[in-house]
C-alpha cells in the first residue's frame, strides 16, 4: 500500500491498482484503460487532499513507466484537472514526457514523410510535369507508411502514438494556469521541439495556448479618421475575439473621440471575454447572436505612401486575418500596430472564444492625441517606403 494514502480510501485503492499493474508488467490495453478510468471516477468522489495525493503518486508513475503507458496516465491526470484538481502537481512530469514524445514523433514523422516522397518521386519519374517539391501531408504519410517503419523505429513510433494524449494533458494544464504557460514558454528546448514537430493537427491547440499574448500593449490607428488608441490585450485566443472586442471598445460617439459604427451585441462581447456561449452543435446556438466584422484589420505594412489603406482586396497579404492570433501581428518599432479600415465585405462568425476556460481582456488605456496619431502614421509611411523593393 502506498504511503501517500490512508488505508481504506477508494481513490487510494484504485491508484494502488495502477502500481500493481506496473509491477506485473500488464500488457492488456483494456485493463489499463479500465484502471485509469476507475481513478478518474473515484477522484470525483474523493476529498481534495486525497485527490492531491493521488495526483502526486500518478505523477511519479508517469516519469517511470514506458511512454505509451505514460500517455494514458497523463490523459487521466488531465481529466482530473479538468474537474478542478490541482494543475501544478502533475505538470512537470507531463511536460517532461511530452517533450520526449515530441522528439521521437518528429523523427518518426519525418521518416514517414521521406518514404512518401521517395515513392512519390518513383511514381512520377517519367512525368516531366510532376513537381518534386509538392508538399505531402505528414499525417497521410504516417498513415500510409507508418506501419512498415514501426518495425524499424519502435521507440519513435511509440512517441508518435503517445503524443496526442500527452499534448491533450499538457493543454489541460496550460489553459488553466498562466504560471504554467510562462514556465513552458521559458523552456527554449521544449518550445523548439513543439514548433519543429510535424504533427500539426495534434499540437495545434497547444501551440495556440502557448502563443497567447498576456498584458500586451498595442497601438490601434484608424488612418482615414486620424484616430488612435493605446490598448492592452490579454489572453485573446484568436483574432476573431480581438475583432469583436475592438469594435466594442472603440465604437461610440465620434464627438468624444470614438469611431462611428454599430457596437456588437453585449452577449457577443461577453462571449469573447468571460461569458457563456453555445458550443458547436448546441441547440441554443441558433438563438445566439453571431459576431459581425466592423473593420478590416491591417498590419502596418499595409499603409500606402499617401497614408491611406488600400481599397477592396488589394494587398491582402497585409491583412490581419481573424483566423490568426494577436501574436501574429507584426511589431513596428517594438510595438504591435493594428490599422483599421472599412470591411471589404460582410463578415460573420460564431460568437465565443477559442479557449472557453481562459478569459479574454481588452482595455483602452488612452485615446491618442491627433498629433501623436499623425506622428505614428508618418513614421509608418516612411518605413513602408524604405522597405519597398
Amino acid at each position: 500500500m502506498s504511503p501517500f494514502f490512508r488505508r481504506g480510501t477508494s481513490l487510494a485503492k484504485v491508484v494502488d491498482r495502477l502500481a500493481e499493474l506496473i509491477e506485473k508488467h500488464e500488457e492488456n490495453g483494456s485493463t489499463w484503460q479500465r484502471a485509469v478510468e476507475a481513478v478518474c471516477k473515484e477522484a470525483e468522489r474523493a476529498t481534495p487532499e486525497e485527490v492531491k495525493q493521488a495526483q502526486q503518486r500518478m505523477a511519479e508513475m508517469i516519469l517511470e513507466i514506458p511512454l505509451t503507458l505514460a500517455s494514458l496516465f497523463a490523459l487521466g491526470s488531465g481529466a482530473i484537472i479538468e474537474k478542478g484538481a490541482d494543475v501544478e502537481i502533475p505538470a512537470k512530469a507531463i511536460f517532461e514526457r511530452t517533450y520526449e514524445a515530441l522528439m521521437l514523433a518528429t523523427q518518426f514523422g519525418k521518416a514517414c514523410l521521406e518514404q512518401a516522397k521517395e515513392h512519390h518521386a518513383e511514381d512520377n519519374q517519367e512525368d516531366d510535369s510532376a513537381n518534386e517539391n509538392d508538399e505531402l501531408e505528414i499525417e497521410a504519410s504516417v498513415e500510409e507508411y507508418g506501419s512498415s517503419l514501426t518495425k524499424k523505429m519502435v521507440e519513435e513510433a511509440g512517441g508518435w502514438q503517445a503524443l496526442g494524449s500527452l499534448s491533450t494533458a499538457a493543454l489541460a494544464i496550460v489553459t488553466r494556469s498562466s504560471h504554467q504557460r510562462t514556465l513552458v514558454r521559458s523552456n527554449a528546448e521544449f518550445m523548439k521541439a513543439l514548433q519543429e514537430c510535424p504533427a500539426d493537427s495534434t499540437l495545434h491547440c497547444l501551440r495556440v495556448a502557448l502563443n497567447l499574448l498576456e498584458n500586451e500593449k498595442v497601438i490601434v490607428l484608424h488612418p482615414q479618421l486620424q484616430r488612435g488608441y493605446h490598448i492592452r490585450i490579454n489572453n485573446l485566443g484568436l483574432n476573431f475575439e480581438l475583432h469583436t472586442l475592438l469594435a466594442d471598445a472603440l465604437i461610440g460617439d465620434p464627438a468624444q473621440g470614438w469611431l462611428p459604427g454599430q457596437r456588437p451585441d453585449p452577449r457577443v462581447v461577453a462571449a469573447a471575454k468571460d461569458g457563456p456561449f453555445p458550443m458547436p452543435g448546441d441547440r441554443k446556438s441558433k438563438h445566439f447572436p453571431a459576431a459581425e466584422g466592423a473593420f478590416n484589420l491591417w498590419n502596418w505594412r499595409g499603409l500606402q505612401p499617401d497614408g491611406r489603406l488600400p481599397d477592396g482586396y488589394d494587398h491582402r497579404e497585409q491583412w490581419i486575418w481573424n483566423e490568426g492570433q494577436p501574436a501574429d501581428i507584426e511589431p513596428f518599432e517594438g510595438t504591435r500596430i493594428i490599422l483599421l479600415g472599412p470591411p471589404p465585405y460582410r463578415r460573420h462568425w460564431n460568437a465565443g472564444r477559442f479557449f472557453p476556460q481562459i478569459n479574454g481582456e481588452l482595455e483602452v488605456l488612452e485615446k491618442l492625441p491627433e498629433e501623436q496619431v499623425r506622428q505614428w502614421l508618418t513614421r509608418i509611411t516612411t518605413a513602408v517606403e524604405r522597405t519597398k523593393p
